[in-house]
């Protein structure tokens, strides 16, 4: 009899050793899973904050391209005015020499 209940003992004292690794075993998988959860998370807001930053270059550039636009339409229309200015004050210029 004291042989079996050694046995028993000894079986019930295996299962739970069993239980502990498999808890521990499942532990170390949920922290695992934990880990790899948190990469995930860390990429998708890397690569969301590089999204963000491509997306503010390209704004900026564009608006530097629009101020850009704006300048020279400024300058030619201040330059055609110039021109026409030149032209009307010549024009008058010859108007003065016909009548004299």
């Amino acid at each position: 009899m004291a042989e079996s209940e050694f046995i028993r003992q000894m079986d019930q004292s295996l299962t739970e050793q069993d239980r502990r690794m498999e808890a521990e075993k499942e532990k170390q998988d949920m922290m695992e899973l934990q880990k790899s959860l948190m990469e995930q998370q860390m990429t998708m807001m890397k690569e969301t904050m590089e999204a963000r930053s491509n997306e503010n270059t390209m704004n900026q550039f564009m608006k530097m391209m629009e101020e850009e636009r704006a300048q020279q339409r400024e300058e030619r229309e201040k330059y055609e005015r110039k021109k026409q200015e030149e032209m009307e004050r010549m024009q008058r210029v010859i108007g003065a020499c016909v009548i004299q």
